[in-house]
């Protein structure tokens, strides 16, 4: 904004030095008229003081006088007076006394247009037309500034404070409507973000409240189950039949566990499932192109080969920003349980779908583990020492079957493959 006002100030004093210097020029061109028919009345002089006809001679190649009149030295003081004072005159004149022979032989009064009046008008409109252009102009930048800038100024700083968490206050609505739609939609974003965010506490608050009481009930099968085991430990219980009825009653706690488990792990991941999936058709070659530069720099760091040959522009059917954290789970995985050494995308039509294959040099998972892969809350023996919850890939495979596609991997020679499939149009 200091460079702005900056402006409107360069503005204001170029139009004062503009003004200033047409009134310059005026007095410069006024001096010049002023000398102009002073020359030409002394020409004329001149010319009388001589004879009459060389001054009716020279008269037509005057500029400014345009006629004289002559009186002469023996008129009485009435006719000197009135003729000196400009009877009869309408222009600006001036007398002058003519001698002849050194003798004063009467008075020539001359009539001239100096010309001044015009010019002083047309400067004057000049100067007048400069000053409002400058005031229109100043004031053009005066009301940008108050009606666009600083209110831009003010919403520009709205997605910080989003960013930072600051959802409480929101912007004052402007009376002028430049951007009333922007100003509407970042409020809408706002309080959207901030019911979003209050529904997010209260879930949360609901699961830890149900995992608080689950986690609570799987203590009264605990205890039981131990109890079981330290009877048979100690050999309390004799007889093969009491000892069968023990180990039935401990599967049968085993079992209470398990499903106060998986009612964890499902209030756990509810929320993953209730995510809105929005399908629509798309061109699978734009997109990864944008997949591609995202992804290029952030291998580079790593010195990690990266390769894509994704060049057939095929429309296909999904959610192209969920397929995006798809493919972003997938490379993060191959990032961190790969070698570092290479990644490669490929995509190709088959059986009338759209095969992604994403696949990385490393150590892949062993066979075993393959059928757990893309359980919720699993991870593989090679993630050892690896940060992660195990719901990468769980969730990935949701996001795909609910775009009407699937996620499968293969274990190759030297490190895993992942393929997506899509749904073509």
């Amino acid at each position: 904004m200091r460079r702005y006002r900056l402006l409107i100030l360069t503005l204001i004093l170029g139009g004062i030095a503009a003004v200033l210097f047409l009134i310059s020029q005026t007095q410069l061109h006024f001096e010049q008229s002023s000398r102009e028919y002073l020359v030409e009345i002394n020409r004329l002089t001149n010319a009388l003081s001589m004879d009459d006809d060389s001054a009716g001679a020279l008269l037509p190649q005057m500029k400014r006088v345009k006629n004289y009149d002559w009186l002469p030295a023996v008129a009485d003081a009435q006719e000197i007076s009135a003729f000196f004072s400009g009877a009869g005159m309408v222009k600006d004149y001036k007398v002058m006394p003519i001698y002849r022979g050194g003798t004063l032989s009467g008075y020539a009064r001359f009539a001239y247009t100096p010309e001044q009046d015009s010019l002083y008008l047309l400067v004057k409109t000049a100067a007048l037309s400069v000053a409002l252009i400058t005031l229109a102009a100043v004031g053009m930048l005066i009301y940008v500034e108050r009606k666009i800038l600083k209110p831009f100024n003010r919403a520009s700083r709205l997605p910080e404070e989003l960013a930072k968490g600051k959802l409480g206050e929101g912007l004052k609505e402007e009376k002028n409507r430049y951007f009333g739609r922007f100003i509407w939609g970042l409020d809408m974003l706002r309080e959207a973000l901030s019911d979003e965010r209050q529904k997010r506490l209260s879930l949360e608050r609901d699961r830890k409240t149900l995992v608080a009481s689950l986690s609570h009930n799987i203590r009264t099968p605990l205890a039981a189950i131990r109890l079981y085991a330290g009877a048979l430990y100690t050999h309390l219980y004799q007889t093969p039949e009491k000892q069968e009825e023990c180990a039935h009653l401990i599967e049968d706690k085993a079992v209470q566990i398990e499903g106060l488990v998986n009612e964890i792990i499902k209030s756990s991941s509810e929320a993953i499932s209730e995510v809105q999936i929005n399908n629509r058709d798309f061109y699978i070659a734009d997109f990864m192109r944008e997949i591609r530069n995202s992804l290029t720099a952030q291998l580079e760091q790593r010195h990690i080969l990266f390769t894509m040959s994704c060049d057939e522009n095929r429309l296909v059917h999904g959610d192209p920003d969920r397929l995006t954290e798809v493919i972003g789970n997938i490379v993060e995985n191959a990032v961190k349980y790969g070698d570092g050494g290479a990644i490669q995308i490929r995509c190709a039509l088959e059986e009338g779908h759209e095969l992604i294959r994403i696949q990385n040099t490393g150590r892949p998972v062993d066979e075993s583990e393959m059928a757990s892969l893309f359980n919720s809350f699993w991870r593989g023996a090679n993630a050892k020492g690896q940060s992660g919850n195990g719901l990468g890939l769980y969730i990935s495979r949701l996001y795909l079957r609910q775009m009407e596609g699937e996620l499968s991997a293969e274990i190759l020679e030297n490190g895993m493959a992942f393929i997506l499939v899509l749904k073509i149009s």
